[in-house]
């Protein structure tokens, strides 16, 4: 997300760990540790998109400081010896949600002059309204939409969460049209299809790169969703159908990244605390000892 680090997708990180995924999570450039993207901008390698003009992209020149290093890092997971190139997920929070729809996109693009450009094989945008059309790519796609969302205005052009299914703008991005029946939450669908499917349905069109599906994330607002059980439960879902094909290795409700905040927080206490004591011990020494104060 805008502003944050890559510590900020830590709790999707330990659960998607624990289920076996290689997970790598970045800084977005210009953001923690990453430097900014001055000077780093490509020779608008998107321009011409795809020979029928199916997709018209037009980055400027900039799609490599649009994606914020997604692209790149996209493309270092390809090359790993243990990893399988062909079932890559990107997931994405706010800012970071567009840069993984200007990442993945752009190895879509790419890959058809350039079969070893790594793609993705699903894409989770979190709390961010898209503008990328993927529907003539076969890539499975989520969104995340929490129910108190205050950016939703600005992502689905309309003012209250709930509504955001019967935005022209998230049909267009499911591949309907303006006049398509409203979307429902939380149900599977594949693109352009405007009937519902079952789970089994879903895996089935998930492995030709098909599936899509709205998650509602109740009781959670935009920068909640990296701390909702609920959020991560859903995350876990779907990536499950698209890069798992459906075996279960966990219940997406076995999550432990909450323990681990708390524990983490009660060390850090403990180590404050410790620490007067700790000095008082240390200022008796003879080491410390010129460091206590005269009386007057």
């Amino acid at each position: 997300g805008y502003n944050n680090t890559a510590g900020d997708m830590e709790n999707h990180s330990i659960e998607l760990a624990r289920r076996g995924y290689v997970v790598i999570a970045i800084d977005l450039l210009g953001h923690g540790s990453s430097t900014h993207a001055v000077g780093l901008t490509t020779n608008d390698d998107m321009a011409d998109g795809t020979e029928d003009q199916t997709v018209g992209l037009d980055y400027e020149g900039d799609a490599l400081v649009k994606d914020g290093g997604v692209y790149d890092a996209l493309q270092y997971l390809g090359s790993l010896p243990f990893v399988d190139k062909d079932n890559i997920g990107l997931l994405g929070h706010s800012a970071g949600g567009m840069a993984v729809q200007f990442g993945g996109l752009r190895a879509l693009v790419n890959h058809e002059n350039d079969q070893t450009v790594t793609t993705p094989k699903a894409i989770l945008v979190a709390c961010e309204g898209a503008d990328a059309d993927f529907n003539p790519f076969p890539v499975n796609v989520a969104t995340f939409t929490p129910q108190f969302d205050e950016f939703v205005s600005g992502h689905w052009n309309v003012e209250n969460s709930k509504d955001a299914v019967s935005s022209p703008k998230m049909k267009k991005f499911f591949g309907f049209s303006e006049q398509s029946p409203d979307l429902q939450f939380n149900q599977f669908y594949i693109k352009g299809q405007e009937e519902t499917i079952s789970e089994e349905e879903a895996i089935e069109a998930a492995a030709k790169g098909d599936f899509m599906i709205p998650y509602f994330i109740n009781g959670s607002d935009h920068p909640g969703v990296n701390y909702s059980k609920l959020a991560i439960s859903d995350m876990l879902s779907s990536f499950n159908i698209t890069l798992q094909g459906g075996e279960d290795t966990l219940d997406t409700n076995n999550q432990i990244w909450l323990f681990k905040n708390i524990l983490g927080l009660i060390c850090m206490l403990g180590f404050f605390l410790i620490m007067i004591p700790v000095s008082f011990l240390l200022i008796e020494t003879k080491l410390f000892s010129s460091l206590k104060s005269q009386p007057y």
